[in-house]
This record gives C-alpha cells, sequence and structure tokens, in this order.
C-alpha cells in the first residue's frame, strides 16, 4: 500500500468515526428512548449471560460434578464480581451449592478453601460463616476454632439449619444428654414447620407443552413414510396455532401459595380448581429445600391420571429412581406437560389433585418421611408441665 492511498485510507476511517459520533450525539439527544431500550438490551444480555453460565453448572453440582463450578469460579470473568455487583447473588448460589457437594463427600480442605473464597467476600453472611467453622472443625490445628465457633452461632443464629445442623454433628460423638436431645428435638421440629410452608402451585397454557405432542407424531409419521397422518398431524398443529393466536382465554394463567400437611395416611396434597384447558402444572418447593418427593400422582376431577416421565421438566431438582430430591437450591420446582392427558368435563374448570410422600433430612442428614404423627408432634406446642 502506498502513502497516498494509507493516507487516504486512514482520514475514511476517521471520517467514519467522526460520523458515527455525530449519530450518536444525534439519537441522545432526538431520540433518548431508544438510548434507554439499548442500555436495558445490553443489561439484560450481560445478565443472561451470567445467569445461563451459573445455571449450567448449578445442574452439574445437583449431581455432585464440581469440576465446571470451580472452573467457573476461576474465571477472571466471575472473581471480579464482589458482593455489591448484580450478578454476585448468581455467585452466591454456586459458592453455596459448591460448598455442600464438599461437605456432603467430605472433602473438607476444598471446603475450606471456597468457604474462605465465599467469607472473604461477604463476611457477614451467616452460611459461609457455618461451612467456614464446620470446615475448620475438621482440621488438626484450628479444629478448637471450629467447634466453638459452631457453638457460638448455633446460639446466635437460631433460624440457620446449617449452624444448628454442624452444631449438633459436632456433639454427636460425644454423648449427649438429655438437655441436648431436648434440644435437637425443638431444631428438628424447626426444619419440618420449615419444609411445610412456602410451596406454590402455577397453571398455565404453554405453547411448546402443547405443540409436543403432534410435533413428535409428525417426525414419526415422516420417518414411518405414513403421509396421510402427517398431514393430520400438521393440520392439528396449524390448528393449535390458530387458537393461541385467536383465543384469548387461553392466556389465563394463576398460582397459589400453601403449606402442605400429611393426612392420616401419610399423604401430601396439593389441590385447586383451575381452568380446563390449562396445559401445564409447575410445583415450586420451598426455596433452598432438601426435601424429597416420592409416590407422585395426579387425579383430576378425581380420576387418577397415569403420568409419563417425558411429560416432566425439573429444574433445580434430581430425580433419583422413583423420586424428586432437591439439593438445597434457591428455586427448585417442576413442571407436569398435562395437554396428553384426557381433560375433558362438562364444566368449564376442572379439579386437580396432586398427591405425595415427603421426606426431609434431619440435623444428621438421615432422610426421614413426615408422616402424620411427626407433623402433628413437630407443629404441637410445648405445653409446660404441672409444677413448672
Amino acid at each position: 500500500m502506498s502513502k497516498l492511498q494509507s493516507k487516504i485510507y486512514t482520514n475514511a476511517l476517521s471520517m467514519m468515526g467522526a460520523l458515527v459520533v455525530v449519530v450518536v450525539i444525534f439519537m441522545v439527544f432526538s431520540r433518548p428512548e431508544l438510548i434507554n431500550k439499548l442500555g436495558s438490551y445490553s443489561i439484560l444480555f450481560y445478565r443472561v449471560s451470567f445467569s445461563s453460565e451459573a445455571k449450567n453448572v448449578l445442574g452439574q453440582l445437583a449431581h455432585e460434578k464440581t469440576g465446571n463450578a470451580v472452573k467457573l469460579l476461576q474465571d477472571p470473568k466471575w472473581t471480579n464480581v464482589l458482593l455489591d455487583d448484580k450478578p454476585y447473588y448468581l455467585k452466591r448460589e454456586v459458592l453455596k451449592n459448591l460448598c455442600s457437594v464438599f461437605h456432603r463427600n467430605k472433602n473438607y480442605k476444598q471446603l475450606l478453601h471456597w468457604a474462605t473464597v465465599w467469607r472473604d467476600l461477604d463476611e457477614r453472611d451467616v452460611d459461609a460463616m457455618a461451612f467456614w467453622y464446620e470446615a475448620l472443625r475438621h482440621t488438626t490445628d484450628r479444629r478448637k476454632i471450629g467447634v466453638n465457633g459452631l457453638s457460638k452461632g448455633q446460639k446466635q443464629f437460631l433460624r440457620n439449619v446449617l449452624f444448628q445442623r454442624f452444631y449438633f454433628q459436632s456433639q454427636n460423638n460425644s454423648g449427649k444428654s438429655l438437655t441436648q436431645n431436648l434440644a435437637i428435638s425443638d431444631k428438628q421440629k424447626l426444619i419440618i414447620q420449615r419444609a411445610l410452608k412456602g410451596w406454590e402451585l402455577r397453571w398455565r397454557w404453554k405453547l411448546r407443552h402443547v405443540l409436543a405432542e403432534p410435533v413428535g407424531e409428525l417426525q414419526q409419521h415422516f420417518m414411518n413414510q405414513n403421509w396421510g397422518e402427517a398431514w393430520s398431524a400438521l393440520i392439528r398443529m396449524v390448528q393449535i396455532v390458530k387458537l393461541w393466536a385467536i383465543d384469548e382465554s387461553i392466556d389465563e394463567k394463576g398460582y397459589v401459595v400453601f403449606s402442605i400437611d400429611p393426612d392420616k395416611d401419610d399423604w401430601m396434597h396439593v389441590s385447586a380448581v383451575i381452568p380446563r384447558q390449562m396445559s401445564t402444572l409447575r410445583v415450586d418447593l420451598p426455596p433452598f429445600s432438601s426435601a424429597i418427593i416420592s409416590e407422585l400422582n395426579l387425579t383430576i376431577d378425581g380420576i387418577l391420571k397415569s403420568l409419563s416421565n417425558d411429560w416432566f421438566e425439573y429444574v433445580n431438582l434430581v430425580v433419583d429412581q422413583d423420586s424428586i430430591k432437591a439439593k438445597g437450591f434457591e428455586d427448585p420446582h417442576f413442571k407436569l406437560n398435562m395437554s396428553s392427558l384426557d381433560r375433558f368435563g362438562d364444566d368449564r374448570v376442572m379439579t386437580i389433585n396432586i398427591r405425595f410422600k415427603l421426606s426431609v433430612n434431619d440435623l444428621f442428614g438421615n432422610s426421614n418421611n413426615l408422616s402424620h404423627k411427626i407433623v402433628r408432634d413437630a407443629l404441637a406446642k410445648n405445653e409446660p408441665k404441672a409444677g413448672e
């Protein structure tokens, strides 16, 4: 390139840059709402980027896989996220669940490292304190600091389950007095009471779920070269999309917040009267729950329905054989696609009932079914004895 060509090229770039600046200045003064919208989009993209990465590693942590979570937290993009930054709540969620996995696997060296990282970010975070003292309890040179910290913490933070659990686990091998047994009983009651509150049931009509069955049929008929059936499935898909476009009633959605309570046969029940055309149910467990759902079934207008595993979607939950396990994540929930179920009836609404058994972990990590008797005992007020 000659000097003249180089000069022309440089001047052209400068002119283009100047034009861009002029256009931006014009937009700022003439269309400020457009600038605000662009700013909102950039912030949204920024948040979605962190959220997507966090969701990916949280899913792996739910299956006890820690490698990618460690890599993520060591990435400069995430190490630069501090307490006052918007994505910090995601970083905290990753740290908490990473520490939980290391604790369950008794990898106390890694637990101490990441609990220390967490405490350095927020020294007032009670969960971080609990994990840090618990890790110290398993060291040789600072065990006393850990035990004393857990003892002080379980008295200071009475409603923090981690402090209560770690402290009473630390006392388990030293022989418990009657007073300690009573204290454990009280803490266990608190765990049970929390497991019963803060549930949510949501319902809506979801296009993706309603289309799932005809799309599957279309694919299958194409593979088998059943052109007539394939055409019928395609027509059905078009009708569904048309309904979605013109029928405002399918935009209905709703939810209820509720507490659960076992019946005399130890079954938990979630019931609601909802519009009959609703396609999707969503059940939210209490935040940070470690509950285990088993023997789940569904009735519509009193008729028991056969459910396929393919109709369920799980978020922050792990499916183990016939159980649905929460691992302490912030937003554990599952969705059920009902579009393939027979929901016909004379009324505009239908009564749905979800029934299941529920277990929770005690202070020592053992799973216990929440029977009618156990819950009654946990909810009963301590009556003073005569003479007290």
